[in-house]
């Protein structure tokens, strides 16, 4: 016997004949009359009404699943805990302090990168785009 979707009832063989008998009958007429749109709603219809009267007539053609239900997945493995370092300040580079720099100009409003910075000192710059000295943030 095929298998079914796990959650749906398997049908023994009697109602599986008159199930495909009247699908194969009702597309036959269909094919011949050409009334495709409300003939398959009315096979559809049709289909679950017989159905119904033959799960009403004789329950014992309609089993159970048989399967036994699936056990459960065996609970995860508890998870290491995460430990973030506490953050160190950046290296200077070539002798500057890039941290204390700061986000934009307050001159021109241009942004204060590192690399594009004029070093002064080791901890001053000027502006790369209007030559200001820029002030520091305090360490």
């Amino acid at each position: 016997m095929p298998k079914f979707h796990r959650h749906r009832a398997k049908y023994a063989r009697p109602w599986r004949s008159i199930s495909s008998a009247v699908w194969l009958i009702g597309l036959g007429i269909l094919f011949l009359w050409g009334h495709w749109w409300p003939g398959i709603l009315i096979l559809v219809g049709l289909s679950l009404v017989l159905e119904a009267v033959w799960q009403g007539a004789a329950p014992q053609t309609f089993e159970e699943n048989p399967e036994p239900p699936l056990a459960p997945p065996p609970a995860p493995a508890p998870a290491k805990p995460i430990v973030i370092a506490p953050a160190s300040p950046p290296p200077a580079i070539n002798g500057h302090r890039a941290d204390l720099l700061p986000a934009t100009c307050p001159n021109c409003g241009g942004p204060a990168r590192a690399s594009e910075v004029k070093w002064i000192g080791p901890q001053s710059a000027a502006c790369g785009y209007c030559g200001s000295a820029l002030p520091m943030k305090k360490s």
